[in-house]
């Protein structure tokens, strides 16, 4: 497939694409709040869940034209170049998708600074590059290598929320989404998000623009990674603090304290603690 078949549609045809991907997601999120079960969920469910389907198409899509048409934006040769037709179908989705997520952020007023500057380059970008007709294959690996760990990250926050208690298997099986989340995360954000920022700023023939997008999307997956590792952090506080909490509640029976009253005073401390700590989280984060 030329890589250049992609850039032959008008202005205006490109609009009315971006616009009708924006109204399929809207309508997505629509349907899950009138039709079947998850009408009776929260809009942050609703809207997570369309965040995970985003995620899995354009991953694929991302990963079928890699595979396909070898555009690795690692090599100099690749980078700036035209997008082809499945190139353009992935900005068109993901450029919708992004306005509609951003549109809902603003409504709801679910974000930080920093969430709201990642969704106001990624619609910068995408729209530059379908508009522009360039830097096709870097932006290709950049949504790919991005969302591929979403998933994983909605999960975590679905098994955060649904409910069920604390149990034994419930536990494990968090953790391992966890680590699975914070590995994968780390990999793509620093070692190959790295690596094609290194190579795009290397090279002579890339433009300003370009090399800024590079750097800021850099720079934000480094800001959410901070953010990641001080929720771990808060999170290991935490464990310990309870377990202090535990020890002293047994002291407290050792010196002849009832036991409903050394229950009582564990509740209360952990009552604390989940306030200190639930105050952070990822919320609702597409990265």
């Amino acid at each position: 497939m030329p890589a250049d078949l992609g850039c032959s549609a008008s202005t205006g045809r490109l609009a009315a694409e971006v616009a009708f991907a924006f109204a399929c997601w809207t309508g997505a999120y629509k349907f899950l709040a009138v039709f079947g079960a998850t009408r009776h969920f929260s809009r942050e469910w609703r809207c997570r869940m369309v965040t995970v389907a985003h995620a899995c198409l354009v991953t694929a899509l991302a990963g079928w034209d890699l595979a396909s048409f070898g555009r690795n934006a690692v090599y100099w040769e690749m980078q700036g170049q035209p997008y082809n037709y499945l190139e353009r179908l992935l900005f068109t989705v993901c450029l919708g998708y992004f306005l509609f997520d951003l549109a809902w952020c603003l409504l709801h007023r679910t974000e930080g600074p920093l969430m709201l500057l990642h969704h106001c380059a990624s619609v910068f970008g995408l729209a530059m590059s379908l508009f522009g007709c360039r830097w096709a294959p870097e932006l290709t690996i950049t949504i790919g290598g991005s969302e591929c760990t979403n998933p994983l990250l909605q999960l975590r926050w679905f098994l955060r929320n649904s409910g069920g208690g604390n149990s034994p298997l419930r536990s494990q099986l968090l953790l391992v989404v966890e680590l699975t989340f914070l590995v994968s995360f780390c990999l793509m954000r620093l070692c190959v998000g790295g690596c094609l920022t290194v190579s795009y700023l290397a090279n002579p023939a890339t433009d300003f623009l370009g090399r800024l997008g590079a750097v800021t999307m850099f720079g934000i997956g480094l800001g959410f990674l901070g953010q990641v590792f001080g929720q771990a952090a808060r999170r290991i506080r935490r464990a310990k603090s309870g377990e202090n909490l535990q020890r002293l509640a047994n002291l407290r029976r050792d010196e002849g304290e009832d036991d409903a009253a050394a229950n009582l005073r564990l509740d209360d401390g952990d009552r604390i603690l989940h306030s200190n700590n639930n105050g952070f989280q990822l919320r609702h984060s597409k990265i």
